[in-house]
């Protein structure tokens, strides 16, 4: 892996939970993170059993080292118990719909704007 690294290249495991993404796999590659199938995500405020699923892969995720990104997150529902379980990254409709070169550099300037402009609180 160390290899890969110091090339800059990040490489991840798309789909788990899905399909030929067998967990066996998970030690087998260089890889920085994996991305969670969004079938998974889309049943996790439905089903006890996809939540846990969801919370057992994190974990499993954070003890190998590697980093998690849940895709098809469509509801603040959704994001709001991923968040709880201590997922940092998503995408899905809920955040953003795709779009082009043109759109994400407009989207990312409105978000370092909005950042600037945040008010101060006090504790």
């Amino acid at each position: 892996m160390q290899g890969v690294d110091d090339l800059g290249i990040m490489l991840g495991i798309d789909d788990v939970g899905f399909g030929y993404s067998s967990l066996s796999m998970l030690n087998r590659f260089p890889y920085r993170y994996i991305k969670l199938h969004r079938s998974l995500v889309q049943r996790i405020a439905e089903s006890k059993e996809d939540y846990m699923m969801i919370r057992m892969l994190v974990e499993m995720a954070r003890m190998l080292g590697k980093d998690v990104i849940a895709e098809g997150v469509e509801t603040e529902e959704q994001l709001t118990l991923l968040q709880a379980i201590g997922l940092q990254e998503a995408q899905g409709y809920h955040l953003a719909m795709p779009m082009d070169a043109e759109g994400i550099t407009a989207l990312l300037a409105e978000r370092k704007k909005q950042k600037r402009h945040k008010p101060m609180t006090s504790a």
